[in-house]
């Protein structure tokens, strides 16, 4: 806890719950702290998120749920590769998930065009992508009655 002026204390934690009116942040000694954030200043915040860091003024001894007087707010710096989504591939790499290979790729290393090869219209194009989707879904139906076959063949079945 810092002093800012006489009677006035800051508290510094990472936020892990907030509303429009209330917020809580747990200190470096894991204690966990709520203010009433109705009246504070938060000339210095925008757009809070859960794990930003905040500092909390207020005036008097803490007792939850007090009214903070000013916010002070230290977002998140973004981490490289902080952007997986939910099959772990890395958006802001170029990384998208491919269905058929059941993994992360990058499209322009693949050589996988996304527009009419030909230059065509947009029904070509169309038409290619539908081509393009029928496709991967006969291999599906290929690797699946391929694998069916590979495990009764281990099996013996």
């Amino acid at each position: 806890m810092g002093s800012c002026s006489s009677g006035m204390t800051s508290s510094k934690g990472i936020v892990c719950d907030a509303t429009m009116n209330t917020v809580a942040i747990v200190t470096d000694k894991n204690d966990t702290l709520s203010f009433s954030t109705m009246n504070a200043n938060k000339e210095e915040v925008d757009g809070l998120l859960l794990n930003d860091t905040l500092e909390v003024f207020y005036t008097g001894k803490y007792t939850p749920g007090m009214q903070a007087s000013k916010l002070v707010q230290y977002p998140q710096s973004l981490k490289l590769g902080g952007d997986r989504d939910e099959h772990g591939c890395i958006g802001s790499a170029g990384y998208v998930w491919c269905e058929v290979q059941q993994d992360c790729i990058r499209l322009f290393e693949k050589g996988i065009r996304t527009e009419a090869v030909d230059g065509g219209t947009a029904s070509s194009l169309m038409n290619n992508r539908m081509r393009f989707w029928k496709d991967v879904a006969y291999l599906r139906e290929v690797m699946h009655g391929t694998w069916r076959m590979m495990i009764r063949k281990m099996y013996g079945l």
